[in-house]
């Protein structure tokens, strides 16, 4: 127990299952009455709020036999030594309370210092207006009274009639803000002040950023996250003394940059204790990126061209529009291709009627485009796709060192494409093989005399079994050429005379409990029972 008495302050401790009454008497004894005309009975505990002075109800007589458990203390009480003369009565308890009031200027938006107000613990909403009018000197009328607790929540205080500790629950040495209004009936969110800075308060987020040219997240500023991307520019400007236009900030150091001046901070993912990226560049509009280009020289060779910012929604045809105007040796747009990148080589292509939006998957700032020079014109559309054809030659059991681009429509039959390939590759269309590869077949030669040669020729190019898809590579070999095996390899893919596929995968069929059996495989089982029998 923490004693106050007479402006000193003690500490006794004793078991929660004694008394209060126990606890007095230890009390009257540490405060060092006991050599005194006083007897234990002149005194009285009473709980003590040592910020606001405020002194609690006295206990009654018949909770003094009750332990301090009972009485609900906690490890740690702060009480007040109550003393009075022999012979004389305490005082009458009238029950007050101290709350500490906070007053706001509305025109900078700063707190007054607290200052402490003394009621009645039976006192109302109005009461207490009153008594704040008298002290701060303001029209109790326009008074409007908002109550904040620690987590965050506000509450606005208009019921004038409410008790403040019953109702409004008010207790000693709660906190109120004040602030004067001319309708304060009215008073919501966005009208008070009080509510407009703790709202504030409650939505910062504390951002870091790098300066320019360096790698640390060092800096940082404190902002609200409902406000919008150009306020957080303008923070960021005063820190690294740049022109709000002469900087860009991203996520990450290659991440697309921020741009959607509309969205707050929180719409746009920022949050507390987030990291930005700063670097020097004009700020794109939320429909651009920025996208770099290369010059592919070979298949696997690429060199630097270009870095130009396009409108997401623009066609890739205007896009190759806006790389001819940038680079003087090419001659025309459709005697180039926009390509994606797939690991060191060449992938998908960028259709001309296609927007950049919908060609790159996760398009970003600084998303990689190929300009693939071409010596032929071409015009390139969504429902057409090129593929890599190399040919096989099975008496040397050799591929050839060249491969060969072909532009075929996506929905053509492996028949459309055999008649392709025998003009492209001046083979007699009936004598035409060709066979998607799997990657291990292409490791090693040997197993390419396994693959399936003869799909069906109604079969779809981009469906079963083939699906094929941008830069996929066929191979192509003639019939007439027999294969030279090494010794134990069987070759699966061979046909049968008359042209017919071998099959090679035998028919499963799958019956339920609920299928009629077959008599006749019933009448086979016997048969076979029985001419095993015989042979016994």
């Amino acid at each position: 127990l923490i004693l106050f008495y007479e402006g000193k302050e003690l500490e006794i401790n004793l078991d929660k299952h004694e008394t209060l009454k126990k606890a007095t008497a230890m009390a009257f004894e540490a405060c060092g009455l006991g050599q005194t005309h006083y007897t234990v009975d002149c005194i009285r505990l009473r709980t003590y709020n040592p910020v606001t002075g405020t002194k609690g109800e006295p206990w009654s007589a018949e909770n003094y036999e009750k332990t301090l458990d009972n009485l609900n203390f906690v490890p740690k009480v702060n009480l007040f030594i109550e003393k009075r003369e022999p012979g004389k009565d305490f005082p009458e308890y009238i029950g007050e309370m101290v709350l500490r009031v906070i007053k706001v200027n509305p025109e900078t938006k700063e707190f007054d210092k607290e200052e402490p107000l003394s009621l009645l613990t039976m006192s109302t909403l109005q009461d207490f207006k009153q008594a704040a009018a008298e002290k701060f000197s303001l029209p109790v009328a326009k008074i409007l009274v908002i109550k904040a607790t620690p987590d965050g929540i506000c509450d606005i205080l208009k019921e004038n009639d409410k008790l403040l500790k019953k109702d409004l629950r008010v207790s000693d040495g709660t906190v109120l803000h004040i602030e004067c209004m001319d309708d304060p009936e009215n008073a919501t969110d966005s009208n008070s002040v009080v509510m407009q800075v703790f709202a504030e308060e409650k939505n910062k987020i504390s951002v870091s950023f790098n300066l320019l040219h360096k790698d640390d997240f060092d800096q940082e500023i404190l902002i609200d996250q409902r406000k919008k991307l150009p306020q957080l520019k303008e923070a960021i400007s005063k820190k690294i003394n740049v022109p709000v236009d002469q900087f860009v900030i991203s996520k990450t150091r290659l991440g697309k940059q921020y741009a959607d001046n509309s969205k707050s901070l929180e719409q746009l993912g920022l949050f507390d204790g987030c990291a930005l990226f700063v670097r020097l560049g004009k700020q794109i509009s939320v429909d651009e990126t920025k996208l770099k280009f290369v010059i592919a020289k070979d298949s696997n060779t690429f060199e630097e061209s270009m870095e130009l910012v396009v409108d997401q929604n623009s066609l890739i045809e205007e896009v190759k529009n806006q790389v001819l105007a940038n680079n003087k040796d090419l001659k025309s747009i459709d005697r180039f291709r926009l390509r994606l990148k797939k690991g060191t080589k060449m992938g998908q292509i960028l259709f001309n009627d296609k927007t950049i939006k919908d060609s790159i998957n996760s398009l970003r700032d600084g998303s990689l485009v190929i300009i693939q020079p071409l010596d032929h014109a071409e015009t390139l559309l969504s429902n057409q796709m090129i593929i890599n054809v190399q040919r096989w030659f099975p008496e040397k059991q050799k591929l050839d060192d060249q491969t060969h681009e072909m532009v075929i429509f996506r929905d053509s039959s492996i028949a459309g494409l055999k008649l392709d390939l025998a003009v492209k590759f001046n083979i007699d269309k009936e004598y035409v093989c060709v066979g998607k590869p799997y990657n291990y077949q292409l490791k090693n030669t040997e197993q390419l005399a396994q693959m399936n040669w003869f799909v069906e020729d109604t079969c779809v190019l981009t469906g079963s079994p083939w699906y094929l898809v941008d830069g996929d590579l066929l191979i192509l070999k003639d019939d007439r050429e027999k294969e030279v095996l090494p010794e134990g390899v069987v070759n699966t893919g061979a046909r049968e005379s008359g042209g017919r596929v071998v099959s090679h995968e035998p028919s499963l069929q799958i019956k339920t409990i609920y299928d009629d059996p077959d008599p006749s495989a019933d009448e086979e089982k016997e048969e076979q029972e029985e001419d095993k029998n015989n042979n016994n």
